[in-house]
Parts: C-alpha cells; sequence; structure tokens
C-alpha cells in the first residue's frame, strides 16, 4: 500500500524568542554625572568626566552614541563620539576636552545628550548639563595706560590725571578702588637713584574710588602734586590700584576673575 501524502521541506519551523527584558541593557547618565562642570585651562586642555550605566542586561558589544549641542563647538574640542560596552560591562566613560581660548566669557551651559545604541536602549537620564565656568576676565583686568607709566611732572602746585583702563571683558558694572603708598610703605619695584616723595609736603594722600559701567574702557583719576622751596633729588609717587568690587553682574554666579596693579608716579 502506497501513502499519496509526504512532508514538505517546510515541514519544519522555527520559533526564535525575542530578547527580552532588556537584555542588551538600558544606558543612561549616572545620577552625579546629571550636572557637571569644566573650566577653561590657561594652556591646553581640561577634561571633564561623565559616566554612563548600563542596566538590566549586559548580554553583548553595544556602541553608545554621544552629543554636545553645536554652540559648544568653540570651547569643546569633540561634540560628538562614541563608547563601547563590551560583553558583562556596565560603566562607561564620556570624556570632554574643554580647550582654550581668549574670550572672556561668563558661564556657559551645554547639554550633553546620549543620541542612540546599536543594541538596547537609552533611559530616561539621557541628557546632562555641562557647566563652563567664566574665564578671561569677563569683567575686565584694570591697570594704568601703558602710555602713562611711569609719568615724569615737574615739582608744582598741579593735578596729575591718570588714566584706569580696563582690558579684556567689558561686562557688569565694577568698583575700581585705588590709593597712595605712604612714605614708609614698601615700594613695589625699585626705582634706582630716586627718593621716596612724602604725604602732606609733597602730594596729598588719596585713597578713594571709580565705577566702571558696562562696556566703559576707560575712567580718569587725579592726583594732587605740591611744590616746596627745599632742594631735592627726584621723588617718586607710587599709587596703586588696591581691589576690585563687583556692583552689578551679567549672571547670577559671582565670578573671582578680576585683578589690579601697581602704577608709581615720578616728580623730579
Amino acid at each position: 500500500m502506497f501513502l499519496l501524502a509526504n512532508l514538505g521541506i517546510a515541514s519544519v519551523i522555527t520559533v526564535t524568542i525575542a530578547a527580552s527584558d532588556d537584555a542588551h541593557g538600558v544606558f543612561q547618565f549616572t545620577n552625579k554625572s546629571l550636572s557637571v562642570i569644566g573650566t577653561e585651562p590657561e594652556q591646553g586642555r581640561n577634561t571633564v568626566i561623565l559616566q554612563v550605566m548600563r542596566s538590566f542586561g549586559a548580554l553583548s558589544n553595544v556602541t553608545l552614541f554621544w552629543e554636545v549641542e553645536p554652540a559648544a563647538k568653540q570651547d569643546l574640542l569633540h561634540t560628538i563620539g562614541n563608547v563601547t560596552f563590551s560583553v558583562g560591562q556596565n560603566v562607561s566613560d564620556i570624556i570632554l576636552q574643554v580647550s582654550q581660548d581668549k574670550i572672556p566669557e561668563l558661564d556657559q551651559i551645554f547639554k550633553v545628550t546620549l543620541s542612540k545604541v546599536s543594541h538596547g536602549r537609552i533611559g530616561e537620564r539621557s541628557v546632562a548639563s555641562l557647566t563652563i565656568l567664566a574665564s578671561d576676565d569677563p569683567y575686565g583686568l584694570f591697570v594704568f595706560s601703558e602710555s602713562r607709566r611711569p609719568i615724569f611732572v615737574p615739582e608744582a602746585n598741579i593735578n596729575v590725571t591718570l588714566t584706569i583702563q580696563r582690558l579684556k571683558g567689558l561686562l557688569g558694572s565694577v568698583r575700581v578702588t585705588y590709593q597712595t603708598l605712604k612714605e614708609m610703605d614698601i615700594a613695589p619695584f625699585h626705582t634706582p637713584g630716586v627718593g621716596r616723595a612724602s604725604e602732606g609736603s609733597d602730594f596729598m594722600a588719596i585713597r578713594s574710588s571709580v565705577t566702571f559701567q558696562a562696556n566703559q574702557s576707560e575712567a580718569n583719576v587725579t592726583l594732587q602734586v605740591f611744590d616746596d622751596d627745599i632742594p631735592e633729588r627726584g621723588e617718586s609717587i607710587f599709587l596703586e590700584l588696591v581691589n576690585v568690587f563687583l556692583i552689578e553682574g551679567a549672571q547670577d554666579r559671582p565670578s573671582k576673575n578680576l585683578n589690579y596693579v601697581f602704577l608709581n608716579v615720578l616728580s623730579e
């Protein structure tokens, strides 16, 4: 007796149970990496590390891609990249390199985003915040004008006008305090063959301040010099910028990038 039916080539079917329960992993920033701070280096580069964790399964090699918003291109060496997780690996680091520039800047905040993965999925903590702190003296570098130091004046009853310059950044309102040094104060630098003038008889001692408004780059101050009938060699008067105080900043967080210098006024 012959059978008139047979099994065909499709007599076997394969049923594949898809990966489940996030077998390849869920990728997201660790809590400590959701907000990180970087600083601009004086030279070279500074490194900022953001840590990414892989939860649930770790059964495959996975490439994770990240990106920083385009506005960060002038401040970071790279704004896109990827990291690789090997089988069984649960943590990896995104390394950002902050580059140097000469532009006065306030704090800058950029978003760092986990954009995609080759396997698995991205979790809820997919966006971190990178703050690059203010740099290059955004509120100014205060000096006496290079063209006006040192100043040579005759011994006479005159008022000497000095110019304080604000270099680099012009943001915010800043008060600059200045004063004359007393005869017994230590000189900031040596003046060979020149003596020290005496407050009261050779000049009017002063301690005062001048306010720079936003975008103001110069301010003048006055020093009063006296005449006398005493034969004497040349004498020096030292005028120094004592400190600076931020009256009104351009951001909520204060910036410490404020500076001052010395000047000497020589009379002869």
